[in-house]
């Protein structure tokens, strides 16, 4: 990560390195979709006591890259650095699991976010983990994580204007720790990968598996980064934990993807989740249980996007305590069905889902995605009553079957997420209005309550 962010500069980068049997160094370093090699004959220092677990064999290696900038009668090579400090213990020794070598890149040039220019020494700081997905040892300790996980990606700092909605990621842990990663961020970004678990680490007692995650969208400003860890709870289903200090962060130097347009934004996000069962029997698992859909912080998203309605005009009807029902491992929302008053207008309080709310649930993966309408009604330019909506809005989120009572979600959220209000601006600039498109994203979450089923007795 750089924490030097003038002219829009990509924060976050991902680093593969290699050493061979022979000595030989290379690592492949991708900053905002582009790829850098740096490579070494060799490490060029090391310290420390073989065998002395106290003072372990430290190695150290300066790796270069030559990078070609312009074209033409401007094209110049410049040299990237990059300085890689790591633990030397054998494979399979517990310490080496938990190890990280750690990793400082200094570019010398790097395109600005436009590709019009470039700016000069820009250094990245952060830390490496080894594969240790092939060694026996770690795929005995790793294989107890093995299985199929759901998280959320929390966002409870994020600002007004910001996405403020919760990402998600499920997680298909081998049993050599090997991970295979989908999801979306709260903007909307899809995320598909691969990545190794390879740190272990120890939380009051408990083992904790620690995995990195990296995402950029080339030619863009958006990128994502950082670790998740699983701590094992003792009974076969692990759970995210904040416990590491460990957060993901989401970055977008794209003013237009704030709802100000002036700066991007960064944002940081908790994992929350765990342990997901793919064959238990849902409807049964929740048959005393009632479920509805929930808009987090309804009143204050609403008023940030009733600057965008006509003047006088305000929300009228939204999906938040629609019940949803589970029917083996469908999930569904009643048919909507607008009843009307003499002038033809809706009457909310005799409407059956007025916002239309269509979920749509894939049992095998836990995500809930789908689509709502937000009513709004004011007095048009003729004195006339009139409702409208923002019609089709979707919605994306995952079910989470566990997670850690660490406060960042309540414990009667049965699935958490975001949905996408397209809006735009109208803005002067100079003598001429610019009009701006912006995503907004917000929080949607289903909540689970108790409701017991009053079985009657067999005649």
């Amino acid at each position: 990560r750089t924490y030097d962010t003038e002219d829009r500069l990509p924060q976050l980068a991902s680093v593969t390195f290699t050493a061979t049997a022979a000595g030989k160094l290379s690592a492949k370093v991708s900053i905002a979709g582009k790829s850098y090699t740096f490579s070494a004959d060799g490490y060029s220092d090391a310290y420390g006591t073989p065998g002395d677990e106290s003072d372990p064999p430290t190695m150290e290696a300066e790796l270069v890259s030559v990078q070609k900038v312009g074209s033409g009668k401007t094209a110049a090579s410049v040299t990237n650095t990059m300085f890689l400090t790591v633990c030397d213990l054998p494979e399979d020794h517990e310490a080496q699991w938990s190890a990280q070598a750690e990793v400082e890149i200094r570019m010398a040039v790097l395109p600005d976010a436009s590709g019009s220019g470039y700016q000069e020494d820009v250094w990245y700081e952060g830390s490496v983990c080894r594969d240790n997905s092939k060694v026996a040892a770690w795929q005995a300790a790793a294989g107890k994580f093995a299985g199929y996980y759901t998280m959320a990606l929390v966002s409870p700092d994020a600002a007004q204007g910001e996405p403020r909605g919760n990402g998600y990621i499920t997680l298909t842990l081998a049993e050599n720790g090997k991970a295979k990663i989908a999801g979306m961020f709260p903007d909307g970004t899809k995320y598909s990968a691969s990545s190794v678990s390879a740190a272990f680490a120890e939380s009051g007692g408990d083992a904790v598996l620690m995995f990195p995650v990296y995402a950029c969208t080339p030619k863009q400003y958006f990128a994502a980064g950082g670790w998740i860890a699983l701590k094992a709870d003792g009974d076969g289903k692990p759970v995210a934990t904040m416990e590491m200090d460990e957060t993901v962060l989401m970055v977008n130097d794209d003013p237009a993807a704030t709802w100000d347009g002036d700066d991007g934004y960064s944002i940081e996000l908790y994992p929350a989740g765990g342990w997901y069962d793919t064959v238990c029997n849902l409807q049964r698992a929740y048959l005393e249980s009632s479920l509805a859909a929930e808009l987090v912080d309804g009143e204050e998203a609403l008023e940030e996007l009733s600057q965008t309605l006509p003047e006088g005009y305000a929300f009228a009807a939204e999906p938040s305590g629609e019940a949803l029902t589970l029917a083996g491992n469908a999930l569904s929302a009643e048919k909507q069905v607008l009843a009307k008053d003499a002038s033809k207008l809706n009457t909310w309080e005799a409407c059956v889902n007025a916002a239309n709310l269509k979920p749509t649930f894939k049992r095998a993966t836990g995500e809930l995605s789908g689509t709502f309408d937000l009513w709004y009604e004011g007095v048009n330019a003729k004195g006339a009553k009139e409702q409208k909506t923002l019609a089709g809005l979707k919605f994306y989120s995952v079910l989470l079957m566990n997670f850690e009572d660490n406060g960042l979600l309540d414990g009667d959220v049965w699935a958490s997420g975001f949905y996408i209000v397209p809006v735009s601006f109208s803005e002067k600039s100079g003598n001429k209005t610019v009009t701006r498109k912006y995503n907004a994203s917000y929080r949607f979450d289903v909540k689970c309550t108790d409701a017991p089923v009053e079985w009657a007795d067999a005649e």
